[in-house]
């Protein structure tokens, strides 16, 4: 008996090509075809009217480029006697509960990075030869005891020796450039930047005013030293060349006008670099504790 065509096959054929057509239907009907998307509406453009120039965008600052932001406000112990505090860009910065926390000066290159890690570590910068704890007189606790053991001076350079070595380590380089040298407090050799540790006292803070973090006397020494970061980084002596665009990495133990005084230095020495707030580990524990303290006690009353 001879086979005859396909029950649903309209015009006849073989049984393999009816199966063929019908799993094609069938596919079409489980895989439909994606709709194409649907451009959206153009943004109107509003069109200024000649003599009336547009209103600036919400967030920005007037008589600048679109997307400035408004520079966070320089603490009047930075701008008083002592002190020349370095222009103020506002821009690449982040900020937290109203306070810089993070502050970026980034500087145009004209060609890519040629970073050599290996040589920026081992043969430009120079490791000393007498770690930062050795300098020390006593380690700090970061409370009221500290001062049991010593001035307040004494107690902000312990201090700050504790909070370099958590930060940056426990070692100190020497680097050469346009015939300075540099001390960095430590180094980030994958992006061939140096690193350096700025410890403030906390305010306020027994015989410390609101200046704690740039005494008038130690101004003009910081400012000398961040000229050399700018000299050193941006002619820096053989291995290293100028296109391993060498920047500097800023910790400060206290947010606010600390961050926005060595960003300004990194401004004013054309310095590419990073400041950032970064608190001392003990210290920011013990004020948590102080701080559930005073919970406490005011629960229990």
């Amino acid at each position: 008996m001879g086979r005859g065509p396909f029950p649903t096959s309209p015009g006849g054929g073989s049984a393999a090509d009816d199966l063929a057509r019908a799993l094609r239907d069938l596919y079409r009907r489980l895989n439909p075809p994606m709709p194409r998307p649907v451009p959206p509406p153009p943004i109107p453009v509003p069109v200024p009217v000649p003599g009336n120039p547009p209103a600036p965008a919400p967030g920005t600052v007037p008589g600048t480029t679109p997307g400035a932001q408004a520079p966070p406000a320089i603490p009047e112990s930075l701008t008083g006697e002592g002190y020349e505090a370095p222009p103020f860009t506002g821009t690449n910065t982040q900020t937290r509960l109203g306070e810089t926390v993070r502050a970026e000066n980034r500087i145009r290159r004209r060609t890519k990075s040629c970073c050599h890690p290996v040589q920026f570590r081992t043969v430009w910068l120079r490791r000393g030869n007498v770690p930062v704890s050795n300098r020390m007189r006593f380690r700090p606790t970061f409370d009221e005891s500290d001062f049991l053991r010593g001035s307040g001076g004494q107690v902000a350079i312990q201090r700050g020796h504790q909070y370099q070595i958590d930060t940056c380590g426990n070692w100190e380089y020497t680097c050469r450039g346009g015939g300075r040298i540099a001390q960095p407090d430590g180094e980030r050799s994958a992006s061939c930047w140096m690193r350096e540790a700025k410890y403030q006292m906390p305010r306020p803070t027994r015989g410390f005013g609101d200046n704690d973090y740039t005494p008038p006397h130690d101004a003009s020494r910081i400012q000398r030293q961040f000229q050399t970061y700018g000299v050193v980084a941006n002619n820096p002596d053989p291995p290293a060349r100028p296109c391993w665009h060498i920047g500097l990495d800023v910790n400060c133990s206290q947010a606010g006008g600390p961050i926005v005084y060595y960003y300004g230095l990194l401004v004013a020495n054309r310095l590419a670099g990073i400041v950032r707030h970064l608190p001392a580990i003990v210290e920011a524990y013990n004020e948590i504790n102080r701080a559930n303290e005073a919970l406490r006690n005011r629960d229990a009353e």
